[in-house]
């Protein structure tokens, strides 16, 4: 991987937006995409069972994908409800034992449910999501907790400027083709702060709705970062690594 420019730098609060673009975007306009399905269909995927049978779903998932998702249902995953969330995000606040973060960044944090759980072991945290329904919801969810940030961004080009203690990418990473993923896995290396941790979990079970699957994503992680790994989960479900920035 490249070197980390981005790593050590000071100051503390949250700098304004970095905007470039991703390693491997085109210049083409937007690409058709699957309509949304009604949520509630399985764990995960919303609506995933109306797509089996479906050609695999090839470019990024862009914002307005996630818009009529959320114009569709406040919470389409089911956050707030469901066992799997609910014991897959016990198991990511467990893997990051009882360790306390100084700033902390949240990729794809949605409606804030997971985000409200993280902001306790962090001193700072920005939580930043594509959808600006989503974000809405989280704000109002976080609403009274200072240290919280909610922003819209629309990553790997509206990366913010580091350095962070912690990077958490849940349930994300696969909204992406391979190119633009390892744009942002290099993105995300280039703020993690010295000594800092990048926690990753995804859903593992086939989906064609999203461009990459959950065991895809985590083996590209592997494979291409510097960070060293020091923690792996495989549950039938879904897929959790820790790596951890060791100089």
């Amino acid at each position: 991987m490249p070197d980390h420019p981005g790593r050590g730098g000071q100051g503390r609060g949250f700098p304004p937006l970095r905007h470039g673009r991703a390693a491997g975007q085109g210049e083409e306009g937007p690409r058709a995409l699957p309509a949304p399905a009604p949520p509630g269909a399985g764990p995960r995927a919303p609506g995933q069972g109306s797509h089996q049978g479906a050609r695999r779903v090839s470019g990024r998932l862009d914002r307005d994908y996630f818009e009529e998702l959320y114009a569709g249902s406040k919470d389409p995953w089911n956050f707030e409800t469901s066992d799997y969330e609910r014991e897959k995000y016990a198991r990511t606040l467990e893997a990051l034992g009882g360790r306390r973060f100084g700033r902390a960044l949240e990729a794809g944090a949605s409606i804030g449910v997971f985000t409200r759980m993280l902001a306790g072991r962090c001193d700072e945290l920005l939580a930043v999501d594509v959808s600006a329904k989503a974000v809405a919801a989280a704000r109002e969810r976080l609403r009274g907790q200072s240290h919280v940030r909610v922003e819209r961004r629309t990553l790997p080009e509206e990366m913010p400027e580091g350095p962070f203690d912690l990077i958490v990418a849940s349930e994300v990473l696969y909204y992406f083709t391979r190119e633009e993923m390892l744009a942002m896995l290099n993105g995300f290396e280039n703020i993690l702060a010295p000594g800092g941790v990048l926690l990753a979990v995804h859903w593992r079970r086939e989906t064609r709705t999203y461009p990459l699957q959950g065991d895809e994503v985590h083996e590209l992680l592997t494979a291409h970062t510097s960070l060293a790994l020091t923690e792996s989960v495989a549950e039938p479900d879904y897929r959790l690594d820790l790596f951890e920035d060791r100089g």
